[in-house]
């Protein structure tokens, strides 16, 4: 049997290889995924941060300084009342202490005019020159020409001449002859310090007691001069003679 020759035959190149993923690694391990997981761990590890760590914190602290700040306010309000009734207590030791230097300033100055009358005479000290029934011309003989105040109505002034009776008006009868002084009105200065009983009280220990007239507050003193005292409020009184009576009074 004739053997075959064997002849050298070329043989085909093995076919490429084509990289494929594995089938045993998972989608998980892909790069993108990886990193995707990381940024998302991040973020929650960042939320529950914010949420169980910080706020809580800052929470807490707001918390104390509102606390802090209404125990301020409430402190500032109690020493804003205790300032309050301390100024009212200090207000009214004030008004105590200037009624009481009141009294003394009024005590003081009646006790510089206690001889303000003699004893059963009208006229006040020292101004009993010019009398009821004198001429009116008589004052220019006491007083300077320069201080009578002359008024064409019937009554001439002096003023500021007497440390409690600032004001004298002299009236007269313009019709009579010699224009005789008909009544005088003395009126205590408004800068002179005295009770209102101040008046009353230095006529009653001159004069005695008066005749109180039906009017409230309107009282009279008949005197051995034949002159009558007239007064109706606490800072003056009228002489005028027994016979007559102002006007304004009511005959009883």
């Amino acid at each position: 049997m004739a053997q075959r020759r064997k002849t050298n035959q070329p043989t085909s190149a093995p076919p490429p290889v084509v990289p494929t993923l594995s089938t045993t690694s998972s989608w998980k391990d892909h790069p993108l995924v990886v990193a995707s997981i990381a940024v998302a761990g991040t973020i929650a590890l960042a939320v529950l941060l914010v949420k169980d760590v910080i706020l809580p914190t800052q929470t807490a602290t707001l918390t104390n300084q509102v606390a802090s700040l209404t125990s301020r306010v409430a402190s500032l309000s109690a020493e804003v009342s205790s300032l309050r009734e301390s100024k009212a207590d200090a207000d009214k030791k004030v008004a105590r202490l200037q009624t009481q230097l009141a009294d003394l300033d009024r005590k003081h100055s009646e006790a510089q005019h206690a001889n303000l009358f003699s004893f059963g005479n009208p006229y006040p000290v020292g101004l009993g020159q010019v009398k009821v029934g004198d001429p009116i011309s008589s004052l220019a003989a006491v007083y300077p020409e320069k201080i009578i105040e002359k008024n064409e109505n019937g009554y001439w002034s002096i003023n500021n001449q007497h440390k409690v009776f600032a004001h004298i008006t002299y009236y007269y009868d313009e019709k009579a002859p010699k224009s005789p002084i008909t009544h005088i009105l003395f009126s205590i200065g408004y800068t002179v310090t005295v009770r209102d009983a101040f008046l009353q009280g230095k006529l009653v220990e001159s004069l005695g007691a008066p005749k109180q007239w039906k009017r409230k507050g309107y009282f009279s003193w008949a005197t051995q001069a034949k002159i009558t005292v007239y007064k109706s409020d606490s800072m003056s009184f009228i002489l005028m003679k027994e016979s007559s009576q102002p006007g304004t009074w009511s005959k009883e």
